[in-house]
């Protein structure tokens, strides 16, 4: 039943190479996407943090902030993505953009294309799978008023004269 067949070898590597790549760019694809929902433009530093979890530390250190100083070694960064510790082996790349909580260790950061999702919109960094330039039903519901509320207009003016 296990037998090997050197014929099917290269056709099994092949496939598992391609299947691989396929999950890794979902993978990205689906991380970008829960990063833009996570921490969304409209959403500024303190309301990104509200959307995660907040520990007792975090709020004791937001309450009283002399706390900082003796519980500075204790506060460590992660990557957002896999969320890794910095550490000898691993790096913490930060989003220049002021305001940005954007934290990514190396092979995240390689892998979305030294590109923060976070602060750029997927237009800015080709993500254009589940960007939709179509028009959603309220914009059709305001013409549609529009163009209603122009007529009664014209009723009204030519009543009037």
């Amino acid at each position: 039943m296990c037998l090997y067949h050197p014929d099917v070898a290269k056709q099994r590597a092949v496939w598992l190479y391609n299947h691989i790549l396929r999950k890794r760019s979902g993978f990205v694809k689906s991380m970008r996407r829960e990063l833009r929902r996570k921490f969304s433009r409209s959403t500024n530093t303190l309301s990104a943090q509200n959307s995660t979890q907040i520990s007792i530390k975090q709020r004791l250190l937001a309450w009283i902030p002399l706390l900082g100083h003796f519980m500075r070694d204790d506060i460590r960064k992660a990557c957002l993505v896999c969320g890794s510790f910095q550490n000898e082996g691993i790096t913490l790349h930060h989003c220049p953009t002021p305001g940005c909580v954007g934290t990514y260790c190396d092979e995240c950061y390689a892998q979305l294309n030294n590109v923060c999702t976070i602060c750029k919109s997927p237009l800015e960094y080709g993500d254009l799978s589940d960007v939709s330039e179509e028009k959603d039903s309220s914009a059709d519901e305001q013409a549609k008023e529009l163009k209603r509320q122009k007529r009664r207009d014209k009723k009204k003016n030519l009543v009037e004269r």
